[in-house]
């Protein structure tokens, strides 16, 4: 077998995503690949960065403009490098679920590390952001012994020790109603990242804790990605053994 220097792959389908900052990666060892349409036209800033990382940029052109001709593409060469380089990762750039998704889904079942991502930013192996401010997650409820019933998610107040909490005020039918559709969208979105990451399997706590801060949009504190986690263990959506590997629920 080939001695594999690359860790992460990243397929672009650049007629979708024309867009991208290569630059993200610069601090990791990618071996880009970039498929063009025929009408595809990389703009200068994009070039200087092939010129100028520190890894490798291979670029497609697919000389057809048929209907899914570049998916086509990007599929057989995704599994050329698969049959190289069966232990990378891989990670494809593309909007384009209703195409991708399905490989992905297949690949997955036979334990290739693969996923579909919209942008690069989004990739799991880059490092956390920094702690950024007003993030809208709330705490998640206290861990419920299995066989019991699950609640559903809440957010969650603090109460107040002040003096004015002797004299409390009438809350308002409109912030009632402000209060319900919050821990409702909030509700709904936590609800959508569980299949998120049952489609792509994040294996271990790190890697995980990372796909859930590009969920939320990287607008998460780490406590706060981790009371996520803990709220999806709660729901046996997913465990986490003592060597931080992570196993889901199946179904």
């Amino acid at each position: 077998m080939p001695n594999n220097p690359f860790t992460h792959f990243v397929l672009v389908d650049f007629e979708n995503r024309p867009g991208i900052d290569l630059a993200l990666l610069a601090a990791h060892p990618v071996k880009v690949t970039l498929f063009l349409g025929q009408t595809s036209k990389l703009k200068p800033a994009l070039v200087d960065q092939i010129t100028t990382l520190p890894f490798e940029v291979r670029l497609v052109k697919v000389g057809m403009t048929r209907k899914n001709a570049l998916d086509f593409v990007l599929a057989y060469h995704l599994g050329e490098m698969l049959a190289r380089y069966p232990r990378g990762h891989y990670y494809i750039i593309s909007e384009d679920k209703k195409d991708f998704d399905p490989l992905v889904t297949y690949l997955l079942a036979n334990h290739v590390h693969v996923s579909r991502h919209i942008d690069v930013s989004e990739l799991p192996f880059l490092a956390p952001p920094k702690r950024r401010t007003a993030a809208p997650f709330p705490p998640p409820a206290k861990e419920i012994a299995p066989g019991r019933s699950k609640a559903p998610f809440k957010l969650t107040t603090t109460k107040s020790s002040s003096a004015s909490e002797a004299t409390p005020t009438k809350t308002t039918s409109a912030t009632k109603a402000a209060t319900a559709s919050k821990k409702a969208k909030a509700e709904e979105k936590f609800l959508k990242l569980i299949p998120h990451l049952q489609l792509n399997h994040p294996k271990t706590r790190e890697t995980l804790m990372r796909s859930v801060a590009a969920y939320y949009g990287d607008k998460l504190s780490s406590a706060e990605v981790g009371n996520v986690v803990a709220a999806l263990k709660n729901r046996n959506v997913l465990s986490i053994d003592g060597d931080e590997k992570v196993s889901y629920r199946s179904g």
